[in-house]
């Protein structure tokens, strides 16, 4: 009776559909904001994910505010392909309202990852991660 019952166990596992990976290990923004000019600055971070998959890193708008009240627009998508390792992302970040950009200013930003698997119609893994900054 042992031997059959694990033989019909083994038999349904083998038939369960395998998920695609696809998998953000990591999505981190750097603290630091690089001030380009008034209406600009470049937002840099990492993203570690499935060797062989592919991302998209992206600001939505309003994902940049500062404490003087500036937000911003959308910015990106910035795409690439995955290494297994942590891997640079850099976006530059357009001013929408608000008072300009200043070097010292502090705010925070919003940056929202997907990871696909090539060959797959949509995305596999979404992640968000927020970040104090300072523009410098």
């Amino acid at each position: 009776m042992k031997r059959i019952l694990v033989a019909v166990v083994s038999a349904a596992f083998t038939l369960l559909p395998v998920a695609a990976s696809a998998d953000i290990q990591n999505l981190t923004i750097d603290s630091q904001v690089e001030f380009i000019d008034g209406n600009t600055v470049r937002v840099t971070g990492t993203i570690t994910c499935d060797a062989g998959d592919n991302f998209r890193v992206g600001i939505p708008t309003g994902g940049l505010t500062t404490n003087l009240g500036t937000t911003s627009r959308r910015a990106g998508p910035v795409n690439g392909n995955c290494t297994g390792s942590a891997q640079t992302w850099r976006l530059l970040v357009q001013r929408a309202a608000g008072p300009a950009f200043q070097p010292g200013t502090t705010g925070e930003v919003t940056a929202t990852a997907q990871t696909g698997t090539p060959g797959d119609t949509g995305p596999n893994d979404t992640e968000q991660a927020t970040q104090a900054v300072t523009i410098d």
